[in-house]
């Protein structure tokens, strides 16, 4: 059972950043009318670069444009008016009471860490972060339409027939800079819990704009994103 406990780490770990290919339900003009998002509503393809081969399709505008980062501070997606959006993975995590499993762990280089929850997050890991890079949290607030849509792309992937605990959960935070430049971060959380054995992750959505109504429009865009 430890054994498959260490195989599913990995397949959880690797499911958090796997998207089906699909046409997406909120890729409707009507709702991105209403998000205030003008222009001509298409799907782009998403590519798996690795492989070559699509891996899913995300409503856009079609003035916007996906691109494949280079480096760690290029972003996933470019739209006009200095719209800019980073995916990103915040961590991927396991922990167990278990001697065995925390030796395994030690012999592979990797820590374990207990599950926290979307407010810690932000809390221990980000704010640390940001601040020491001149951002300042301005504002925080829970997203369950955010994480009621992960749960849902997440209950698509393929799930091993042990019995297991899944909590989704999903946090928005406000930042601002010395110069005025906004940012909004979104946290998602997931936690699987089998048989008393914790796999835990999250994801960081980053969008950033230029103009001071910001943080509305980035807000709306975030249910898309």
């Amino acid at each position: 059972m430890k054994l498959i406990f260490l195989t599913l780490s990995i397949i959880v770990f690797i499911s958090l950043n796997a998207c089906s290919v699909s046409e997406d339900p909120y890729a409707d003009n009507q709702f991105m009318g209403e998000m205030g998002v003008s222009g001509n509503i298409v799907m782009h393809p998403v590519m798996d670069t690795k492989r070559g081969m699509l891996q899913s399709k995300m409503p856009l505008p079609a003035d916007w444009e996906i691109v494949i980062p280079k480096t760690l501070m290029d972003p996933n997606i470019i739209g006009p008016g200095g719209i800019k959006a980073y995916f990103r993975s915040g961590g991927m995590y396991a922990f167990s009471q278990d001697p065995f499993l925390q030796q395994s762990y030690q012999q592979m280089g990797r820590t374990m860490r207990a599950a926290i929850s979307v407010d810690q997050i932000v809390e221990q890991d980000l704010v640390p972060k940001l601040h020491a890079q001149g951002l300042k949290m301005v504002k925080h607030y829970p997203l369950p339409q955010i994480a009621q849509r992960y749960r849902e792309e997440n209950s698509k992937l393929f799930k091993a027939s042990i019995p297991s605990q899944e909590i989704y959960d999903a946090l928005g935070t406000e930042w601002v800079d010395n110069k005025g430049k906004r940012m909004l971060i979104i946290v998602d959380e997931y936690i699987s819990i089998i048989q008393g054995d914790t796999l835990w992750g999250y994801l960081l959505k980053m969008i950033e704009h230029r103009k001071n109504n910001s943080m509305q429009r980035s807000m709306l865009l975030s249910t898309v994103l």
